[in-house]
């Protein structure tokens, strides 16, 4: 049976197992406002027509909508969802929960891609089976595949908000992925492949994809506090190659007496932490930057305070400083004076010096061949992410976001009520200025980019 279904009056049914056509004229069912789209589907041999009631820009929002199975029958559409099946929510909470969930997933799927962010996290979590809604092509045209500023509050009782830099849009997301604590202080350390590491007190580690609600749970830290320059992973934490390695050093005023490295290795399947403590005695003047280890080529880099590196090697447990690359700020600049920030892009390594005022940031790509760092003068096609831990470079999602470097800062355009609208704080590594004005931008301390992953693990 082949069904076609048009925007007026006709929908045409042509029945293949009688000796001929038959072909008849069922009536379209009326729609309840002006502007609509709807859909075919065919589940479980029933015809589906789906009918979305739209509004907004190109009528892209979804507000409402019907659905009709056709009684083949009786060549006529029938009605599934009435008021009276949404009247009873009120009666029978359970058995309105068990309609929506059983609704096909190939209806489902039609409907996600049509609706905003915030929905489709929400449709996602109404029950098992619309959790796996997985519709890679649609959602990378309606959903941003770039990275959005997640932040906590002290306690985070099952809440996070987000916050997408390219509209300038915040949604407040509740989760029971993420571990609600009143009692304890909660920190964003790190985010990588849609999974953020979490501290919860003094002891307590894990990670949380806030996308699909996967929970890692970490073995206890064996020191109190957070006790690390910075901390990453190599891949997502359920994977069976994951290497968790975290690197502090020691801090004293005279740099020749930090001359221990204290580093913290996890392998996948591990009940505990690895501990290794390194002497540093040849190379005592290296101070490591308050920024989270990049894991390149099987070792974990740290970026020096002054713009030189520092290597860990997993395989040896040992740690060396490099000869080359050459600092980049003259000096012995101490940790926290400025952020500094190394990420790998492409199979680069860049690294980003941000001051703590108005001052220019500046951005520096190793040339792997002369071992020395190149200055970017321009990001013609990319767009930076940063914040107090991490680092991002990825394609520019649009082109005007090009040579942008977004920060976990928030400023307001216009004046007035309009002055009041949140928007994403960025520098321009075009005309090196910043955007709004630096002055009088607020910050999300516990805060950290994360690029969506709806990929279950």
């Amino acid at each position: 049976m082949y069904v076609s279904a048009g925007m007026d009056t006709l929908s045409i049914v042509l029945d293949a197992s009688l000796s001929c056509a038959n072909v008849g004229c069922i009536p379209h069912p009326s729609t309840t406002r002006w502007s609509h789209r709807q859909r075919l589907v065919e589940s479980d041999g029933d015809v589906l027509l789906l009918q979305f009631y739209t509004h907004g820009f190109y009528n892209s929002e979804v507000i409402d909508m019907d659905i009709h199975r056709l009684d083949t029958s009786r060549h006529v559409w029938e009605k599934l969802m009435s008021n009276r099946a949404r009247l009873t929510l009120d009666e029978d909470a359970g058995q309105v929960a068990a309609l929506w969930s059983n609704l096909p997933i190939e209806m489902v799927e039609e409907l996600a891609p049509k609706i905003s962010f915030i929905d489709y996290l929400n449709v996602r979590r109404v029950c098992k089976q619309w959790s796996l809604i997985s519709k890679p092509i649609q959602y990378a045209k309606r959903y941003p595949r770039y990275p959005m500023l997640m932040s906590i509050c002290s306690s985070s009782a099952g809440a996070f908000k987000l916050f997408d830099p390219i509209v300038d849009k915040e949604y407040t997301v509740k989760s029971s992925s993420l571990v609600p604590s009143e009692d304890y202080f909660q920190t964003l350390l790190f985010a990588k492949d849609g999974w953020v590491m979490v501290i919860r007190g003094q002891k307590c580690i894990y990670a949380v994809n806030p996308f699909t609600g996967d929970i890692f749970d970490f073995p206890e830290l064996p020191w109190l506090g957070n006790n690390f320059d910075g901390i990453s992973f190599s891949s997502a934490p359920k994977s069976i190659d994951c290497i968790v390695c975290s690197i502090y050093k020691e801090r004293a005023s005279n740099p020749a007496h930090s001359n221990h490295i204290y580093v913290m290795v996890w392998r996948a399947g591990d009940k505990q932490w690895t501990v290794k403590k390194i002497d540093d005695d040849h190379t005592p003047h290296f101070r490591t930057a308050y920024s989270n280890p990049v894991f390149y080529h099987g070792e974990f880099y740290c970026l020096g305070t002054c713009g030189n590196l520092g290597i860990f090697n997993l395989d040896q447990m040992t740690w060396r400083v490099l000869a080359k690359p050459e600092p980049i700020l003259n000096g012995d600049p101490m940790p926290g004076e400025q952020y500094c920030h190394l990420l790998e892009f492409r199979d680069n390594l860049i690294a980003i010096i941000r001051p703590h005022d108005k001052g220019p940031i500046d951005m520096y790509r190793l040339d792997k061949f002369d071992m020395v760092w190149r200055k970017v003068e321009r990001l013609d096609a990319q767009v930076v992410y940063v914040d107090n831990w991490n680092a991002i470079m990825m394609p520019a999602p649009r082109d005007i976001c090009c040579n942008r470097t977004y920060m976990p800062k928030f400023g307001a355009y216009g004046e007035g009520r309009e002055a009041n609208h949140h928007s994403g704080a960025f520098y321009d590594l075009k005309s090196r200025e910043y955007y709004p004005n630096y002055y009088g931008l607020t910050e999300r301390m516990n805060s950290i980019w994360v690029v969506p992953n709806f990929r279950e693990q």
